[in-house]
């Protein structure tokens, strides 16, 4: 690769550059804002057909609504570290191999801000919209901020966890299959094979969504064990990432 400049791009521009590029960039609003809209749709179909919308009944959905949002949020991860508008105009802007590494760092960086914008969107929206029914309702609106806290938190990791898989394999196919359809198959592994402890200590060290979910709320998965499985989802990925892009001609 010819060198095209002659001193590194910084940080900042390059961020700058990043954030500029996912104005115009369809795919990934729609990835971010889609699925806050389609399950703001679903969560006031349900409320409205609930009669009685007291505090338990108001944390278990702004629960479940998160929970959904989470399983989506790889999804837009993904399109924001495939889609060729991460790497448009690369060729243009690195001016040394050094560079490489500041870039991947922007795109980082802007896609955790577009996921913090776009995931706190869907959090305030589930949250408002099931204050307004329970409002409606005539019931007192119950504390809902450690249900919303920690749904934001789930599908920030997930979204997290989603980049850098797409930023890993550079394709959303692999990366939706990974995140998506794995938990899926695990999932019916282990409804088949309950008999077999051996296999269920096995599941459980590859179910990323649920090592996720115990980092926030009780469950059977020991907590040391989801930050162990939560670190190597995250850290491994990117680990391959930087190698790639470190030795790859992004042009």
């Amino acid at each position: 690769m010819s060198t095209l400049a002659t001193t590194p791009i910084g940080l900042p521009r390059l961020i700058r550059g990043h954030l500029g590029a996912l104005r115009a960039h369809r795919a990934g609003q729609l990835a971010l804002l889609l699925p806050a809209l389609l399950g703001t749709a679903a969560l006031v179909a349900a409320l409205a057909n609930i009669s009685v919308i007291d505090a338990e009944v108001q944390r278990a959905a702004v629960s479940v609504y998160l929970g959904l949002l989470a399983l989506l949020a790889p999804i837009a991860g993904a399109v924001l570290a495939v889609d060729p508008w991460a790497r448009r105009g690369v060729a243009v802007v690195l001016g040394v191999s050094s560079d490489r590494g500041r870039w991947l760092g922007a795109q980082a960086l802007a896609g955790l801000l577009a996921g913090v914008l776009g995931l706190g969107l869907a959090t305030a929206l589930g949250g408002i919209t099931t204050a307004v029914f329970a409002a409606a309702d005539g019931q007192g609106v119950a504390r809902l901020d450690v249900p919303l806290l920690e749904g934001f938190a789930g599908m920030l990791l997930s979204f997290a966890f989603g980049f850098v898989l797409g930023a890993a394999t550079r394709g959303l196919l692999s990366t939706l299959l990974i995140a998506l359809a794995l938990p899926l198959l695990l999932g019916a592994v282990r409804g088949v094979f309950t008999a077999s402890p051996l296999l269920a200590d096995i599941v459980s060290w590859l179910n990323v969504n649920a090592a996720f979910d115990r980092l926030f709320t009780a469950g059977p998965l020991p907590l040391w064990q989801a930050i162990v499985i939560s670190v190597l989802a995250i850290g491994g990925p990117l680990a391959i990432a930087v190698g790639r892009t470190a030795t790859a001609d992004l042009r």
